[in-house]
């Protein structure tokens, strides 16, 4: 029958349905905000009506006492125009913490984590998450509120749902991270999964980002979350990005009896 002229080359890289992704992203680029902290800051994005999911190490300046929890602010609609110009139509909406309760669980990074080889030695308890609670249920109020947002609506802003085991990820899969590079407004990168630790507690990639996108979501080509972004190779120039396994950190949820909604 002659040589075929196309082949699958990479059974890890999918085809990716553009409407599916289209309207998903959509949606998502609602879910996720700027962390804003004085002297600080990072990624986050919402696993719950008025919960945040970043890094322990981003929020570690309010838990030190360097940063007060009344002056954190979660940016949400912070994004720009296909041309880079602030969105005139589009509202930030700007949520506090809860103060009284704003911290609902923690555990710390790896001593490992910055180390050139995968660090195989990060534990299931050393997974630098900070699961944050807000002061308004902003999951269930509409994006766009009572501006003239063109994208405004009835329906709720929505979170990502944590509930079900994040889909399996292996070297060569494609990853996606939403993200706030040195605090901009919204960006997306891409790139592909290189290497995965054997414990799981850890995958890099070669994805970019910068100071300010510790706790972005990592997402597979379907756009479902499989990872929490949480540190880069510190030389220069970086060789790796690494993230926390979504699995590993629902483990973790469930080991300390956290409630996350679906």
């Amino acid at each position: 029958t002659g040589t075929p002229f196309e082949e699958i080359i990479n059974a890890n890289a999918q085809f990716i349905n553009p409407r599916m992704f289209t309207e998903r992203l959509a949606r998502l680029q609602g879910q996720v905000c700027f962390v804003q902290i004085p002297g600080g800051g990072g990624t986050g994005f919402l696993v719950g009506p008025d919960l945040v999911l970043t890094n322990e190490h981003v929020m570690r300046r309010v838990s030190d006492n360097q940063a007060s929890a009344s002056d954190v602010t979660c940016l949400f609609d912070y994004q720009t125009d296909a041309q880079g110009r602030a969105l005139p139509r589009k509202k930030i909406t700007k949520v506090g913490l809860d103060i009284a309760g704003w911290l609902v669980d923690e555990l710390p990074p790896s001593a490992h984590d910055w180390e050139p080889d995968l660090p195989g030695d990060a534990g299931d308890r050393e997974l630098d998450y900070g699961l944050i609670r807000l002061a308004e249920e902003v999951g269930s109020l509409p994006v766009g509120g009572d501006t003239t947002d063109l994208e405004a609506s009835d329906r709720p802003r929505g979170w990502i749902d944590t509930t079900a085991d994040a889909p399996a990820t292996a070297a060569g899969s494609l990853i996606f991270l939403l993200q706030h590079p040195e605090g901009d407004p919204l960006q997306l990168s891409i790139g592909t999964v290189t290497e995965i630790n054997q414990a799981g507690t850890r995958l890099r990639y070669d994805a970019n980002s910068k100071y300010g996108s510790s706790g972005s979501p990592c997402f597979n080509a379907d756009l479902q979350l499989v990872a929490l972004h949480h540190a880069r190779d510190p030389q220069s120039p970086p060789q790796w990005n690494q993230a926390i396994p979504l699995n590993k950190i629902r483990a973790a949820w469930q080991t300390n009896a956290v409630f996350v909604p679906d």
